[in-house]
């Protein structure tokens, strides 16, 4: 029992320390909705950059426009803030990114972050206003580039974790984590991995439910739905392993 809160209480301090470093954004869960043929693999609030991906299922030949838009809400009024428009070939579907204005008024009260294809919604994600947490730099100071998160996240364990073959992907989901590549041993108390975190990924599990990556040079597993290639400087959208690992 010992062991076990000792690992917890290491697995909480860690996300406490990933959840900054790896990108300036939210730290909370934030609400999704939307199962159309694109995704975000990255949206950050606080600067408005964006990555979106063709997602399984897409069609293949034909064209559509994709159209990227943040908004606000005060009460029940919701108000377009900005927004920018992709052709997309969807025999050749490229990688979509860009970057829109954040400057929310005073009062706003939940952001929204909409990807819409040929008018329909594809998918959206918000967070209230309350819980956005943006690191900025000090009066004077010019922003300093973040070290790598490989580098942040787990000092000293390629010396006792070998990380031939593995690969820094980055969460696209807030995810649950499991001790084991069960959904009945999930990590106690819960332990989630906030949205947009990195961290490195060895593989999956024989059933291709779940994803193995480290944490404080401790092995967790997350569903694989939850994780998503980096498309950092470093990375550049390198795939994520799909060997089986144990």
């Amino acid at each position: 029992m010992k062991s076990r809160i000792a690992f917890v209480l290491a697995v909480v301090a860690a996300l406490a320390v990933a959840a900054v470093l790896p990108v300036r954004g939210p730290v909370a869960a934030q609400e999704e909705i939307g199962e159309g043929p694109v995704g975000f693999l990255s949206y950050d609030f606080c600067t408005g950059d964006y990555v979106l991906e063709v997602l399984e299922g897409a069609p293949t030949e034909g064209t559509a426009t994709v159209v990227v838009s943040t908004s606000y809400s005060i009460g029940a009024n919701r108000t377009e803030l900005d927004s920018a428009s992709h052709d997309l070939d969807w025999a050749d579907p490229q990688e979509m990114s860009g970057t829109l204005s954040v400057a929310y008024p005073d009062g706003a009260e939940i952001l929204y972050f909409t990807v819409t294809v040929d008018q329909e919604l594809s998918r959206e994600v918000s967070i209230p206003v309350a819980e956005l947490v943006c690191e900025e730099p000090g009066d004077g100071e010019e922003p300093v580039d973040q070290e790598p998160a490989e580098e942040a996240v787990l000092p000293g364990c390629d010396v006792t974790i070998p990380l031939d073959g593995a690969v820094v992907g980055r969460f696209v989901h807030t995810a649950e984590t499991y001790w084991a590549p069960d959904f009945s041993k999930k990590t106690e108390p819960e332990v989630l991995i906030p949205w947009n975190t990195t961290l490195w990924t060895f593989g999956v599990d024989e059933s291709g439910q779940f994803r193995k990556v480290v944490l404080n040079c401790t092995y967790l597993w997350v569903p694989v739905e939850t994780m998503g290639p980096n498309f950092d400087e470093l990375w550049g959208g390198t795939p994520l392993p799909m060997t089986v690992v144990e």
